[in-house]
């Protein structure tokens, strides 16, 4: 099965990720160790988007602007422990990523557009440089949660350990967040 939201194209498989890709390597597994850490006010001025947040959360713990073929921005809230407890990307129009994904997915909605919820580890691929030649690779261990925003400039993947119903509430508090 294929599916796509915005700028993610999910592949339901239960093939092995090819074992090399071209350049760029492997993404961190952890967001806390994605290249581009800043300050949410200077991922605001060089992102050349808006960078909503949900209002449920409250301001990030940890802040990336990836330098790709178009800024990629990775917002991340930790819990008490200092964990990821969400990470939100903001992948603007023309961004390109795919996951291999193996076993029941869910259809849902954000705000009334179409999402997927994804509740498997699954493989994420991500154009991350200037040319379709830098793909760099992770492998996701928590949930995730998929959707575009109504006039298709931004796909929002949204990362948690936390339940669909969770995900679902925190995504549905960007639109009243602060941008």
């Amino acid at each position: 099965a294929f599916f796509r939201i915005g700028a993610v194209e999910v592949i339901v498989t239960t093939a092995t990720p090819p074992a090399h890709f071209a350049s760029g390597g492997d993404l961190p597994a952890s967001v806390l160790d994605f290249p581009g850490a800043t300050a949410l006010d200077d991922a605001r001025q060089h992102a050349g988007y808006p960078i909503p947040l949900p209002s449920a959360l409250g301001a990030p713990d940890r802040v990336y602007l990836i330098d790709a073929f178009h800024p990629i921005t990775v917002l991340a809230w930790l819990d008490a422990s200092g964990a990821v407890e969400y990470s939100l990307h903001l992948l603007p129009a023309g961004t390109y990523a795919v996951k291999l994904y193996e076993g029941d997915l869910e259809e849902t909605e954000v705000d009334g557009a179409r999402a997927l919820w994804l509740p498997n580890p699954h493989y994420y691929l991500l154009r991350t440089g200037k040319t379709d030649d830098h793909v760099q690779m992770r492998q996701v261990e928590t949930h995730a949660l998929v959707w575009s925003a109504a006039d298709g400039q931004m796909t929002y993947r949204l990362e948690t350990d936390h339940s669909l119903e969770d995900a679902l509430r925190i995504a549905e508090a960007i639109g009243s967040g602060n941008g």
